[in-house]
Protein backbone atom coordinates (compact mmCIF):
# COMPACT_ATOMS: atom_id res chain seq x y z
CA UNK A 1 0.00 0.00 0.00
CA UNK A 2 3.12 2.26 0.46
CA UNK A 3 3.33 3.48 -3.31
CA UNK A 4 -0.30 4.68 -2.41
CA UNK A 5 1.75 7.79 -0.81
CA UNK A 6 3.06 9.20 -3.57
CA UNK A 7 1.47 12.71 -3.72
CA UNK A 8 1.50 16.09 -1.26
CA UNK A 9 0.52 14.23 1.83
CA UNK A 10 0.46 17.90 3.36
CA UNK A 11 -2.89 18.43 1.02
CA UNK A 12 -5.39 17.43 4.03
CA UNK A 13 -7.74 16.80 1.12
CA UNK A 14 -5.72 14.93 -0.72
CA UNK A 15 -4.62 13.44 2.44
CA UNK A 16 -8.24 12.63 3.06
CA UNK A 17 -9.11 10.84 -0.52
CA UNK A 18 -6.06 8.83 -0.38
CA UNK A 19 -7.09 7.68 3.59
CA UNK A 20 -10.33 6.89 2.32
CA UNK A 21 -8.97 4.83 -0.93
CA UNK A 22 -6.68 2.91 1.14
CA UNK A 23 -9.84 1.83 3.49
CA UNK A 24 -11.41 0.97 0.51
CA UNK A 25 -8.70 -1.32 -1.06
CA UNK A 26 -8.63 -2.57 2.95
CA UNK A 27 -12.34 -3.73 2.55
CA UNK A 28 -11.94 -5.03 -1.17
CA UNK A 29 -9.17 -7.35 -0.69
CA UNK A 30 -9.59 -8.83 2.73
CA UNK A 31 -13.10 -8.34 3.42
CA UNK A 32 -14.22 -9.56 -0.28
CA UNK A 33 -16.85 -6.34 0.21
CA UNK A 34 -17.34 -3.36 -2.23
CA UNK A 35 -15.13 -0.90 -0.75
CA UNK A 36 -17.47 1.79 -0.55
CA UNK A 37 -17.99 2.08 3.46
CA UNK A 38 -14.03 2.64 3.43
CA UNK A 39 -14.15 5.67 1.47
CA UNK A 40 -16.97 7.74 3.79
CA UNK A 41 -13.97 7.17 6.64
CA UNK A 42 -11.15 9.61 4.98
CA UNK A 43 -12.20 12.94 7.29
CA UNK A 44 -12.20 10.91 10.79
CA UNK A 45 -8.72 8.98 9.45
CA UNK A 46 -7.10 12.57 8.57
CA UNK A 47 -8.49 14.06 11.92
CA UNK A 48 -6.63 11.17 13.66
CA UNK A 49 -3.35 11.30 11.21
CA UNK A 50 -3.13 15.30 12.54
CA UNK A 51 -3.62 14.76 15.92
CA UNK A 52 -0.98 11.60 15.82
CA UNK A 53 1.51 14.01 14.15
CA UNK A 54 1.35 16.71 17.18
CA UNK A 55 2.07 13.86 19.91
CA UNK A 56 5.18 12.88 17.44
CA UNK A 57 5.99 16.73 17.20
CA UNK A 58 5.67 17.26 21.05
CA UNK A 59 8.32 14.66 21.66
CA UNK A 60 11.88 14.77 21.08
CA UNK A 61 13.19 12.17 19.17
CA UNK A 62 9.85 11.97 17.19
CA UNK A 63 8.68 8.71 17.84
CA UNK A 64 5.45 7.27 18.38
CA UNK A 65 3.62 4.30 20.50
CA UNK A 66 0.25 3.67 19.07
CA UNK A 67 -1.98 0.99 20.29
CA UNK A 68 -5.30 0.45 18.48
CA UNK A 69 -7.44 -0.73 21.44
CA UNK A 70 -11.02 -0.99 19.09
CA UNK A 71 -10.10 -4.17 17.01
CA UNK A 72 -8.49 -4.32 13.59
CA UNK A 73 -11.42 -6.22 12.04
CA UNK A 74 -10.01 -6.07 8.08
CA UNK A 75 -7.57 -3.45 8.68
CA UNK A 76 -9.23 -0.98 6.99
CA UNK A 77 -7.90 1.48 9.57
CA UNK A 78 -4.83 0.29 10.48
CA UNK A 79 -2.84 -0.31 7.10
CA UNK A 80 -3.94 3.24 6.13
CA UNK A 81 -3.22 4.93 9.13
CA UNK A 82 0.14 3.66 9.93
CA UNK A 83 1.11 3.79 5.84
CA UNK A 84 0.22 7.44 6.20
CA UNK A 85 1.58 8.73 9.63
CA UNK A 86 5.15 6.67 8.77
CA UNK A 87 4.99 8.96 5.26
CA UNK A 88 4.15 11.98 7.15
CA UNK A 89 6.57 12.13 10.67
CA UNK A 90 9.74 12.53 9.19
CA UNK A 91 12.62 11.45 11.44
CA UNK A 92 10.19 9.79 13.68
CA UNK A 93 9.66 6.00 14.55
CA UNK A 94 5.90 4.89 14.50
CA UNK A 95 5.62 1.45 16.90
CA UNK A 96 1.78 0.15 15.97
CA UNK A 97 0.08 -2.45 18.42
CA UNK A 98 -3.67 -3.61 17.74
CA UNK A 99 -5.58 -5.42 19.70
CA UNK A 100 -7.79 -8.26 17.97
CA UNK A 101 -10.91 -10.85 19.21
CA UNK A 102 -8.42 -14.12 18.83
CA UNK A 103 -11.67 -16.19 16.77
CA UNK A 104 -10.99 -12.95 14.26
CA UNK A 105 -11.63 -14.65 10.70
CA UNK A 106 -9.50 -12.60 9.50
CA UNK A 107 -6.33 -13.57 11.45
CA UNK A 108 -6.59 -15.85 9.28
CA UNK A 109 -6.77 -13.75 5.51
CA UNK A 110 -3.49 -14.14 3.73
CA UNK A 111 -3.96 -10.64 2.68
CA UNK A 112 -4.24 -9.79 5.95
CA UNK A 113 -1.42 -11.52 7.65
CA UNK A 114 0.72 -10.19 4.78
CA UNK A 115 0.28 -6.34 5.19
CA UNK A 116 0.72 -7.16 9.01
CA UNK A 117 3.59 -8.32 8.40
CA UNK A 118 5.10 -5.88 5.70
CA UNK A 119 3.95 -3.23 7.85
CA UNK A 120 5.44 -4.58 11.14
CA UNK A 121 1.93 -4.45 13.24
CA UNK A 122 2.22 -6.80 16.55
CA UNK A 123 -1.43 -8.16 16.84
CA UNK A 124 -2.72 -8.64 20.81
CA UNK A 125 -5.24 -10.90 20.88
CA UNK A 126 -7.64 -10.49 23.42
CA UNK A 127 -11.70 -10.61 23.60
CA UNK A 128 -13.04 -7.32 24.60
CA UNK A 129 -15.63 -8.71 26.82
CA UNK A 130 -13.11 -9.81 29.76
CA UNK A 131 -11.76 -6.01 29.85
CA UNK A 132 -10.89 -5.31 33.66
CA UNK A 133 -7.90 -4.72 35.93
CA UNK A 134 -5.90 -7.65 35.12
CA UNK A 135 -6.21 -7.41 31.20
CA UNK A 136 -3.36 -9.77 29.65
CA UNK A 137 -3.08 -6.56 27.45
CA UNK A 138 -1.49 -4.72 30.34
CA UNK A 139 2.05 -5.92 30.20
CA UNK A 140 3.72 -2.86 31.66
CA UNK A 141 3.71 -0.93 28.09
CA UNK A 142 2.59 2.83 27.65
CA UNK A 143 1.47 4.30 24.68
CA UNK A 144 1.59 8.03 23.60
CA UNK A 145 -1.72 7.33 21.57
CA UNK A 146 -4.64 5.14 21.50
CA UNK A 147 -7.36 4.68 19.62
CA UNK A 148 -10.76 3.59 20.64
CA UNK A 149 -12.81 4.49 17.70
CA UNK A 150 -16.16 3.15 16.24
CA UNK A 151 -16.30 0.64 18.45
CA UNK A 152 -17.76 2.03 21.68
CA UNK A 153 -21.31 1.49 20.01
CA UNK A 154 -20.58 -2.21 19.77
CA UNK A 155 -20.35 -3.01 23.21
CA UNK A 156 -22.10 -3.25 26.18
CA UNK A 157 -22.19 -0.25 28.78
CA UNK A 158 -20.33 -2.49 31.35
CA UNK A 159 -17.71 -3.76 28.79
CA UNK A 160 -17.09 -0.61 27.65
CA UNK A 161 -16.28 1.18 30.88
CA UNK A 162 -14.32 -1.33 32.39
CA UNK A 163 -12.14 -1.76 28.81
CA UNK A 164 -11.99 2.52 28.91
CA UNK A 165 -10.94 2.35 32.63
CA UNK A 166 -8.13 -0.81 31.93
CA UNK A 167 -6.96 1.87 28.99
CA UNK A 168 -5.99 4.72 31.65
CA UNK A 169 -3.70 2.16 32.89
CA UNK A 170 -1.71 2.17 29.27
CA UNK A 171 -1.81 5.83 28.23
CA UNK A 172 1.75 7.33 28.64
CA UNK A 173 1.27 10.55 31.02
CA UNK A 174 1.92 13.00 27.78
CA UNK A 175 -0.27 10.72 25.39
CA UNK A 176 -3.25 10.73 24.31
CA UNK A 177 -7.03 8.46 24.23
CA UNK A 178 -8.65 9.45 20.62
CA UNK A 179 -12.32 8.56 20.67
CA UNK A 180 -15.10 8.66 17.71
CA UNK A 181 -18.21 7.40 17.76
CA UNK A 182 -22.03 7.30 16.70
CA UNK A 183 -23.72 10.68 18.53
CA UNK A 184 -26.60 10.04 20.19
CA UNK A 185 -27.71 13.51 19.79
CA UNK A 186 -27.69 13.33 15.36
CA UNK A 187 -30.41 15.21 14.22
CA UNK A 188 -31.82 12.30 12.89
CA UNK A 189 -32.18 11.17 16.17
CA UNK A 190 -34.03 13.69 17.42
CA UNK A 191 -36.24 13.80 14.72
CA UNK A 192 -36.99 9.95 15.36
CA UNK A 193 -37.61 10.83 19.16
CA UNK A 194 -40.25 13.90 17.95
CA UNK A 195 -42.38 11.69 16.51
CA UNK A 196 -41.96 8.80 19.38
CA UNK A 197 -39.84 6.97 18.01
CA UNK A 198 -37.14 4.34 19.79
CA UNK A 199 -35.57 2.73 17.15
CA UNK A 200 -32.27 5.02 16.57
CA UNK A 201 -30.61 3.31 14.24
CA UNK A 202 -29.94 0.43 16.12
CA UNK A 203 -28.66 -3.26 14.30
CA UNK A 204 -27.23 -6.20 15.37
CA UNK A 205 -28.77 -6.18 18.68
CA UNK A 206 -31.02 -9.15 18.19
CA UNK A 207 -30.95 -12.46 19.94
CA UNK A 208 -28.60 -14.34 17.34
CA UNK A 209 -26.06 -11.98 17.20
CA UNK A 210 -25.58 -11.94 21.17
CA UNK A 211 -25.82 -15.90 21.69
CA UNK A 212 -22.50 -15.00 18.95
CA UNK A 213 -21.26 -12.46 20.38
CA UNK A 214 -21.01 -10.19 17.37
CA UNK A 215 -22.90 -7.03 17.97
CA UNK A 216 -23.58 -3.96 15.40
CA UNK A 217 -24.59 -0.74 16.59
CA UNK A 218 -25.81 -1.13 20.57
CA UNK A 219 -25.53 1.60 22.29
CA UNK A 220 -25.11 5.04 21.41
CA UNK A 221 -23.11 7.80 23.65
CA UNK A 222 -23.70 11.68 24.38
CA UNK A 223 -21.07 14.10 24.61
CA UNK A 224 -21.86 14.62 28.03
CA UNK A 225 -22.27 11.34 29.23
CA UNK A 226 -18.89 10.24 27.91
CA UNK A 227 -17.01 13.54 29.14
CA UNK A 228 -18.48 12.65 32.85
CA UNK A 229 -17.51 9.00 32.35
CA UNK A 230 -13.72 9.71 31.45
CA UNK A 231 -13.73 12.09 34.26
CA UNK A 232 -14.42 9.38 36.64
CA UNK A 233 -11.99 6.96 35.36
CA UNK A 234 -9.39 9.97 35.10
CA UNK A 235 -9.12 11.17 32.06
CA UNK A 236 -9.35 15.01 31.49
CA UNK A 237 -10.97 15.94 27.81
CA UNK A 238 -8.76 18.27 26.10
CA UNK A 239 -10.53 17.82 22.86
CA UNK A 240 -14.25 17.64 21.51
CA UNK A 241 -16.14 17.97 18.19
CA UNK A 242 -18.57 16.83 15.75
CA UNK A 243 -18.58 15.92 12.24
CA UNK A 244 -20.31 14.27 9.73
CA UNK A 245 -19.13 10.70 8.74
CA UNK A 246 -20.71 11.02 4.89
CA UNK A 247 -23.23 8.19 3.68
CA UNK A 248 -23.18 5.64 1.08
CA UNK A 249 -25.16 5.67 -1.79
CA UNK A 250 -26.26 3.18 -4.55
CA UNK A 251 -26.33 4.26 -8.45
CA UNK A 252 -29.86 5.89 -8.80
CA UNK A 253 -30.67 6.68 -5.46
CA UNK A 254 -30.72 10.71 -6.32
CA UNK A 255 -33.81 10.98 -4.03
CA UNK A 256 -31.77 8.93 -1.03
CA UNK A 257 -28.15 11.00 -1.90
CA UNK A 258 -30.53 14.33 -1.74
CA UNK A 259 -32.45 13.82 1.43
CA UNK A 260 -29.03 13.13 3.12
CA UNK A 261 -27.30 16.25 1.49
CA UNK A 262 -30.27 18.39 3.14
CA UNK A 263 -29.90 16.18 6.55
CA UNK A 264 -26.03 16.88 7.00
CA UNK A 265 -26.69 20.34 6.22
CA UNK A 266 -29.30 20.44 8.77
CA UNK A 267 -27.09 18.89 11.17
CA UNK A 268 -24.66 21.43 10.45
CA UNK A 269 -26.43 24.24 11.88
CA UNK A 270 -27.94 22.46 14.70
CA UNK A 271 -26.13 22.58 17.76
CA UNK A 272 -25.12 18.89 18.39
CA UNK A 273 -26.85 17.47 15.30
CA UNK A 274 -23.75 16.13 13.83
CA UNK A 275 -23.53 12.18 12.87
CA UNK A 276 -20.14 11.49 15.01
CA UNK A 277 -18.43 13.34 17.31
CA UNK A 278 -14.60 13.16 18.52
CA UNK A 279 -13.18 13.36 21.88
CA UNK A 280 -9.20 13.83 23.11
CA UNK A 281 -8.35 13.01 26.39
CA UNK A 282 -4.91 12.93 28.56
CA UNK A 283 -4.48 11.33 31.79
CA UNK A 284 -5.50 13.90 34.96
CA UNK A 285 -2.47 15.62 36.36
CA UNK A 286 -1.00 13.06 39.02
CA UNK A 287 -2.18 10.29 36.73
CA UNK A 288 0.11 7.29 35.42
CA UNK A 289 3.74 7.34 36.81
CA UNK A 290 3.14 10.07 39.09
Amino acid sequence: MNDRFLADVSNRRERRKMLGDLASEADRRIGGVSGEWGLIHGRRLDMIVERVLSVGREKKDGSVRILNASGMSKGQFDFPLLTCLRHCLEGGEISWTAVEHPESSYLKNPCFQEQVKNLGIEVKCFDLNRAGPACPILDGRQYDVVLLTEILEHLDYTTAVRWIAALREIVAPNGILIITTPNLCRISNRIRMLFGRDELGYFGDGWNEVRQGLLGHVVYWGVDRLERLLDEIGFEVVEKFYFNQGRIYGRGQWREKGIGLLMDAWASMVPRGKTHFMMVARIKDGGNGA
